[in-house]
């Protein structure tokens, strides 16, 4: 068996969903092909969801839980933001990480949002085969609908919602009320909506999409981030419902409960 026959046998078929109707899977036409054996390792809830690792992602979900309620039946989703201030914070990785912990306590009532079409790397980390993917770009756009892009992750049921293609236009689409009417949509069907926004300067992004979130984290890496990044951020999120901040990377020390993820709530 080749390397390319090789590829085909531990793919997965990830099959269209389609918010119009009562179930998510419309036709089962093939958009994107998974390969589990290249999901990233970072994602701890899918690989190790019994590690210390992943039980922080389960406080933060149940921080998020205290806040707003765990979700009533009928009641409107929960939209969270996850940004940083800085490139290679890991703000990806822990965005991806939190919406699997929603997606394993309630299925596949949880999207996973990738809006950071600027440096979109969800995509890898889920050990996506596709390049270019249709998403939110191409929703915001007119070209394509929310219910042709929408791919099952193969992960708790959690629903990966692309980032599509950057382009000029899109700014002028995100500032908008073309996403308040999507989110409101999106709100209407999913129990919980994670975002991976673009840092929060210089970068317009995530300042555009923050005040149709219930609550923002901000995701700072140890040893690298320091206080003035954190001002910086939530100054350029003025307004934002700021829950906590997520220090990446920390180094564990002997004695130490968690390694690699603090959290810093709000006061």
């Amino acid at each position: 068996m080749g390397d390319h026959d090789l590829g085909k046998a531990v793919s997965e078929t990830i099959k269209l969903y389609n918010l119009g109707g009562d179930s998510y899977e419309s036709g089962g036409r093939v958009i994107a092909n998974i390969d589990k054996k290249r999901i990233d390792e970072r994602l701890v809830v899918y690989h190790r969801p019994r590690s210390m690792e992943s039980e922080y992602f389960r406080f933060l979900k149940s921080r998020v839980e205290q806040e707003f309620g765990s979700g009533d039946k009928g009641a409107k989703g929960r939209v969270i933001m996850v940004t940083g201030p800085n490139l290679g914070a890991g703000k990806t990785t822990c965005a991806i990480n939190l919406a699997l912990a929603f997606a394993r306590s309630h299925g596949g009532q949880t999207l996973f949002m990738d809006v950071d079409s600027r440096r979109a790397m969800s995509r890898k980390y889920l050990g996506i085969m596709e390049e270019n993917l249709p998403g939110f770009t191409d929703v915001l756009n007119m070209k394509a609908r929310a219910g042709q892009v929408l791919v099952n992750s193969g992960m708790f049921d959690m629903v990966y919602f692309p980032s599509g293609q950057f382009s000029e236009s899109f700014l002028d689409h995100l500032s908008s009320q073309e996403l308040a009417v999507l989110l409101d949509n999106l709100r209407r069907r999913f129990k919980y909506i994670i975002i991976d926004a673009p840092p929060a300067f210089p970068m317009p992004e995530a300042a555009v999409i923050a005040p149709h979130c219930d609550g923002v984290f901000i995701v700072l890496r140890a040893g690298r981030d320091g206080q003035g990044d954190l001002i910086q951020a939530q100054e350029a999120l003025e307004g934002a419902n700021i829950m906590g901040v997520i220090l990446n990377a920390v180094k564990k020390t002997p004695g130490q409960r968690y390694g690699a993820y603090g959290y810093y709530g709000k006061r």
